[in-house]
């Protein structure tokens, strides 16, 4: 029956079989085209997110330095002077080189030191991270 079928069936001119290679290349082209707009519209996508993200950090970052500031102002700022410029507490002018370890300089603020209260309890986790990367961002000359 197969056999049968195929003996019926006219030979392709030339031109019917550069009709259907032409069409059959036409559509692997469009197929290509269309999956390397799509890998690079997603590059694109990519791209924007990533733009985004660091738009949001930086808005973030901003507001968390801010908040850095709030807490100094209300906190610390009666003994290291409104600036951080010392004044019954030391400067923060090199505060990153004296202490390097940011943790250490969190214990610190947690714990006090010297003449320097314990802020434990009186500011929460986050507060301490805050006016303490403030601190070292802001005020260390």
């Amino acid at each position: 029956m197969a056999a049968q079928l195929e003996s019926d069936l006219p030979d392709p001119s030339p031109a019917e079989v550069g009709l259907y290679l032409g069409t059959g290349a036409f559509f692997a082209f469009v197929l290509t085209a269309a999956i390397g707009l799509s890998i690079y519209g997603h590059h694109l996508t990519a791209d924007a997110r990533t733009e985004r993200a660091a738009s949001v950090a930086a808005a973030v970052e901003a507001d968390d330095l801010e908040r850095g500031a709030d807490i100094f102002s209300l906190r610390c700022a009666s003994c290291h002077g409104p600036a951080g410029e010392g004044g019954f507490g030391p400067s923060f002018s090199g505060v990153v080189e004296r202490i390097p370890d940011e943790a250490q300089h969190s214990q610190v603020v947690h714990e006090g030191r010297g003449q320097m209260p314990a802020f434990e309890g009186l500011l929460s986790d986050r507060q301490i991270e805050l006016v303490v990367r403030f601190e070292r961002d802001e005020l260390n000359g």
